[in-house]
């Protein structure tokens, strides 16, 4: 009488998950880079929301906002900005910052997140149309004044 086999072998199980390991540990860093690579692309959209935030603060009463902590929203800044908008994002938070050089008012955001490779990257995805520096892990774009665009 002859018995069929049905199933696999513990050894066949154990090929087809090392392969499947092997292929994953290949594909996780590009997965890595695609999220950061999105993440990226919404600080860059978040900061332009808040630059015309901002502008349509000014034109309203001749007064740029006043600087305010990492994360908190400028309450100035409120009923210019969508109604779900926050400073603090899953992976970052921004940084209002305003600075009077002489006769100068410059605005700009701060970027602050614990991946230390988001900030240079949205540097990069921005080019040179806006001006950056950077502290340490965290990068404060130029929005308005001093070589930045109204």
């Amino acid at each position: 009488m002859r018995r069929f086999r049905r199933g696999f072998t513990i050894i066949e199980v154990l090929a087809v998950l090392a392969i499947i390991g092997i292929l994953a540990r290949f594909a996780m860093p590009r997965l890595w880079e695609l999220r950061r690579r999105a993440t990226a692309s919404a600080v860059i959209g978040d900061m332009q929301v808040v630059r015309h935030a901002a502008i349509n603060h000014y034109q309203d009463g001749d007064l740029w906002p006043p600087d305010y902590g990492v994360g908190v929203t400028p309450t100035e800044l409120v009923k210019y900005l969508p109604n779900t908008f926050s400073f603090t994002r899953d992976g970052y938070k921004l940084d209002f910052e305003r600075w009077t050089v002489g006769a100068t008012t410059v605005i700009g955001i701060t970027v602050v997140s614990a991946d230390a490779k988001l900030a240079p990257l949205v540097a990069s995805m921005v080019g040179p149309s806006m001006l950056a520096f950077s502290s340490g892990t965290s990068y404060t774009f130029l929005l308005v004044g001093l070589g930045g665009t109204i």
